[in-house]
């Protein structure tokens, strides 16, 4: 994955020039774009636009954008995940504009949204709990567990693979990941034995019992990075906002949330 600083700045500025794919995915008949930079990551550049036609706002819009292969399958997997959750809850996700990559530079590519005010807090219990819930309840459906494209976790690759059983998809979500940990890391003798008991006893005892002698769990959607820097509340309303989603069809307690980050509160 290339490097934040590598990947090319845009045009910045009250009239600013952009790429021709980028106007051609607004939904917008407009004639300027201001530009300015929003938000923070580590992994992808992201600015606002501002749309004008004339003197009127025609619209404003959030824009990332990432280099190369990883960067777009992050960007193509957010497109997909926040598709997903904007099917079942709307109110609570940015409207999903565009995905794809720019004209002048085939190696660099965008993910396009509506531009939500928010406010950089962390919202109270009750409000994510709503949040999270309203898509777990919406989104149940028989069928099977997994995602239809491949998604990540910043720039983590997470495996979606189809399977019938929950337990068999996060085993499969978790040897991806750590995997992906040890050939950026190396291996560890002490490592691999906590991998093993973790996968032969810890998991097979917490949720196959879940569908077996007749139990079973029936699939709904998952936000699946719903730390507190990926749900925030909406200036001048009582309900906040999800986004930077990488989901999957999972059970809904696979809802983690980190007690701490970065030093803010936990739920």
């Amino acid at each position: 994955m290339a490097a934040l600083t590598s990947i090319p700045a845009d045009d910045l500025g009250d009239d600013a020039e952009l790429d021709a794919n980028i106007i051609a995915a607004l939904p917008t008949d407009s004639e300027t774009h201001s530009v300015a930079p929003s938000g923070e990551s580590l992994w992808v550049h992201t600015v606002k636009i501002e749309a004008k036609k004339g003197d009127y706002g025609a619209g404003a819009f959030f824009k990332k954008s990432a280099l190369g292969d990883i960067g777009y399958g992050m960007l193509k997997g957010n497109f997909e995940a926040e598709n997903a959750l904007y099917e079942f809850v709307a109110e609570y996700i940015p409207r999903p504009i565009s995905f794809g990559t720019y004209m002048t530079r085939p190696d660099l590519h965008f993910y396009i949204c509506e531009f939500v005010d928010m406010v950089d807090e962390v919202p109270s219990p009750v409000a994510w709990a709503k949040a999270a819930a309203a898509l777990h309840k919406r989104s149940v459906a028989p069928g099977k567990f997994g995602f239809h494209c491949t998604t990540h976790v910043a720039n983590v690759l997470v495996d979606n693979n189809w399977d019938s059983s929950w337990e068999v998809v996060w085993t499969h979500q978790m040897k991806a990941l750590l995997l992906q940990d040890e050939v950026l890391h190396g291996s560890d003798g002490e490592y691999s034995k906590l991998q093993a008991t973790f996968f032969d006893v810890v998991i097979p005892t917490y949720l196959r019992p879940l569908e077996t002698n007749g139990r079973s769990i029936t699939p709904c959607l998952v936000h699946s990075n719903l730390w507190p820097g990926n749900i925030k509340p909406r200036v001048g309303s009582d309900t906040v906002c999800m986004f930077d989603s990488c989901a999957c069809w999972g059970h809904h307690e696979g809802e983690k949330v980190p007690q701490s980050q970065q030093g803010q509160r936990s739920f």
